[in-house]
């Protein structure tokens, strides 16, 4: 049997592309404590740039006699396009959808075997979503949390300076990643945790403003310890692949077996999604993971359903650590536990991601109104000038040499 090595190399480019875009920007990644001069001021412009807006946004409301206490806050990661997009039925409850769209893509991969002249080799005989279940447009934000005006247990800080998130600890020293913690950033500080401000294609933050009612709640449940923290709506064990619930796994579809909650672990966008749950109830009605995601299946939470593009395998489900060119990869294998994927075998994931949390707030009426214009929801996209990011690039690097020769003995 001849081996075609160079195959055999793009495959693996490919596949290991995908498994350092996952593990290092999809979920949020992990948080850094050491970074460059350039990324602390570019995040401070970035971070700038959001305040303006939500200045502008925050004197309109209260000209009308409105406040505005609590916004989300999103930002990119580094890449997701080793991740397609595949079309959802809200309509048809999740676990039918999944089973219906495994079979779709089970049956799919066998007529391509039957067309092998036309069809990509790598499809060929395995379980593919058929091209017309595919959505073009990509998944763009990676990580979200919730921007506060004011925290009542520092009552001398100024107003919009907290932004509240869920990361994963990470040692830099031994490259693996810990339990997640709740962290209460200064807003510049959100942006040091991902390569957004040094991509000239990642320049762009997004807010989300919700309704007065989840607003005000939400403002409560940041302060409440025994709610946001362990214990109430957050499981310090990170995995970047979570799923919102357990689903069964589909050669038990005939069982009928309901939907159950998913306890045991979290990644940085499931907990503002538990915490955006328990704002929608009246305050203290949720007060831990299960009910929230009680609340979630009630209300037709829907995960963005994915599935890898290019490589024979998800590396996101297999590889844990080792080396490449002599230099050593992260150790994910406490980040990572796909046991919930149980489409995997058919190449489609569930995924909570920053679209879906998005869309379901659209879906639940639970995003407020543009104040200017009633016709459109309060989302803003807040881009930061790429000139702008190229020239703080440069001054962070000349900033930080004329740093580092001052602390040089």
């Amino acid at each position: 049997m001849k081996l075609n090595f160079s195959k055999m190399i793009n495959k693996f480019a490919v596949t290991l592309f995908f498994f350092l875009a996952i593990t290092k920007s999809y979920a949020g990644g992990c948080r850094l404590t050491d970074v460059t001069m350039s990324k602390v001021l570019a995040s401070k412009y970035m971070g700038g740039l959001i305040r303006e807006k939500i200045t502008e946004v925050e004197t309109a409301m209260k000209q009308k006699g409105q406040t505005l206490d609590a916004v989300f806050v999103a930002r990119k990661g580094e890449s997701l396009r080793g991740l397609t997009r595949i079309k959802d039925n809200p309509k048809i409850k999740l676990q039918q959808y999944l089973d219906n769209l495994s079979e779709k893509a089970i049956r799919y991969g066998e007529e391509l075997s039957r067309d092998p002249e036309n069809a990509d080799p790598n499809n060929i005989g395995r379980p593919t979503i058929p091209d017309e279940l595919r959505i073009k447009e990509k998944l763009e934000y990676s990580h979200i949390g919730i921007y506060v005006r004011r925290k009542p247990t520092i009552p001398d800080a100024k107003d919009w300076n907290f932004v509240i998130h869920l990361l994963a600890e990470c040692d830099e020293n031994i490259n693996r990643y810990g339990d997640s913690e709740i962290f209460f950033d200064a807003l510049d500080r959100f942006f040091w945790d991902t390569k957004i401000l040094g991509k000239k294609t990642s320049n762009k933050a997004l807010i989300v403003v919700p309704t007065h009612e989840v607003q005000d709640r939400l403002n409560r449940l940041v302060n409440d310890i025994p709610i946001f923290d362990v214990g109430g709506l957050h499981e310090p064990t990170y995995n970047v692949v979570a799923t919102p619930f357990t689903l069964r796994d589909p050669k038990y579809k005939k069982r009928q077996a309901p939907d159950f909650h998913q306890l045991k672990d979290q990644n940085s966008n499931q907990w503002p999604l538990e915490m955006l749950a328990a704002a929608m109830r009246p305050y203290r009605e949720i007060v831990n993971r299960q009910q929230a995601q009680d609340f979630l299946m009630l209300t037709n939470y829907r995960p963005s359903i994915v599935t890898p593009v290019g490589f024979k395998e998800s590396i996101a489900c297999s590889l844990k650590r080792g080396k490449i060119f002599g230099r050593k990869l992260w150790d994910a294998s406490n980040l990572i536990n796909c046991d919930d994927q149980v489409f995997k075998r058919e190449r489609i994931y569930q995924l909570i991601t920053v679209h879906s949390l998005i869309e379901y707030m659209k879906q639940t009426n639970t995003i407020a109104r543009d104040i200017n214009d009633s016709n459109k929801l309060a989302i803003y996209e807040v881009e930061a000038s790429k000139q702008k990011l190229d020239e703080l690039d440069e001054a962070g690097k000349i900033l930080g040499s004329v740093l580092e020769k001052k602390s040089t003995p």
